[in-house]
């Protein structure tokens, strides 16, 4: 099921990504919600009263088999870098990242370090599916979360299971948020916008952004921190983009069918972009850098409009 304000909030998130990894003064800012708005959104259509076998299924291949593919592709880039440049490479360490631990530590070294979040999120999902199918009461389910989320912090797991874990709040903030997004109550609405203003508004005067480093599980001191600042942010967004009438369907419809290729492709278009601005004497143009790297992403998702039934984009 398609719901436009639904892609028009990951389209705002996919170009955040871009943003959030060139050295830019809203670095911080960007990281403290951009990751947590995906697994929100996947929270918002996620499903407690289906086939847990069936869902392991589709969710593999809209997720792990574009992890495989980019993974290796990423590797095989990277390698030929460092052939090129002459600089040595642990292929023992980088195939470890790829299939074993598929996590951003392991993976860093490569152009496939963004990819930790296909594994992280196929894997959330399915905790989150076989929680509600089989722990009915609800403060238990929140205390197996807790502690997951708590387990997942401190300690490091193969196929991004760690961070599954510490995903499953934000699929579960996205969850419950998409009820109160579908409540045509125009108070209980209003309510909402003005009790995430004031999260937003109190946290930042008396703490500042808070820290957020989902790929690192690096978060702020108190967690529940991230979690207000985080789900307040994207509300908004998602309020928005709900009750804001814009027409614009098609370029919507196009950047959310690239909005994966986008995610998967511009480390390749910031470094290129990066080199290319630093080298014509740019150098700090940070601006500059996201917008040659998405003109670089552009031809690409143009040729992937074009072709979209063609198997080269099935998974992308």
């Amino acid at each position: 099921m398609k719901i436009n304000w639904i892609d028009m909030v990951k389209i705002t998130g996919t170009f955040s990504v871009i943003l959030g990894h060139i050295n830019s003064p809203l670095g911080g800012f960007i990281f403290s919600w951009h990751m947590p708005l995906f697994f929100i959104c996947s929270g918002f259509l996620a499903k407690i009263d289906v086939d847990p076998f069936v869902e392991i299924k589709k969710n593999f291949n809209r997720l792990i088999m574009p992890y495989f593919i980019f993974s290796i592709i990423g590797l095989l880039s990277t390698i030929a870098k460092s052939y090129l440049l002459l600089r040595p490479i642990d292929y023992i360490s980088e195939l470890s990242g790829v299939f074993f631990w598929m996590d951003m530590p392991s993976l860093i070294n490569s152009y496939a370090f963004v990819l930790w979040f296909l594994p992280a999120l196929f894997f959330s999902k399915l905790w989150f599916l076989l929680i509600n199918k089989y722990i009915k009461r609800i403060h238990m389910q929140l205390i197996i979360v807790a502690f997951l989320f708590l387990f997942g912090v401190n300690y490091q797991l193969p196929f991004a299971i760690d961070e599954s874990f510490t995903a499953l709040p934000w699929i579960i903030c996205g969850y419950w948020l998409f009820k109160i997004l579908n409540n045509d109550n125009d108070n209980q609405n209003l309510n909402f916008i003005l009790f995430s203003g004031l999260i937003i508004i109190s946290v930042y005067i008396f703490h500042g952004i808070p820290k957020l480093d989902m790929a690192n599980k690096q978060y702020d001191d108190y967690y529940i921190l991230n979690l207000l600042w985080a789900g307040a942010i994207v509300y908004l967004f998602c309020f928005a983009f709900r009750f804001i009438n814009i027409n614009n369907g098609y370029i919507v419809r196009f950047l959310s069918c690239s909005a994966m290729l986008m995610y998967t492709l511009h480390p390749y278009t910031n470094n290129i972009s990066y080199l290319v601005i630093e080298y014509s004497g740019f150098g700090g143009g940070w601006f500059l850098k996201f917008l040659l790297s998405c003109a670089i992403l552009l031809p690409i998702m143009l040729i992937r409009n074009v072709y979209d039934k063609n198997r080269l984009f099935k998974y992308v």
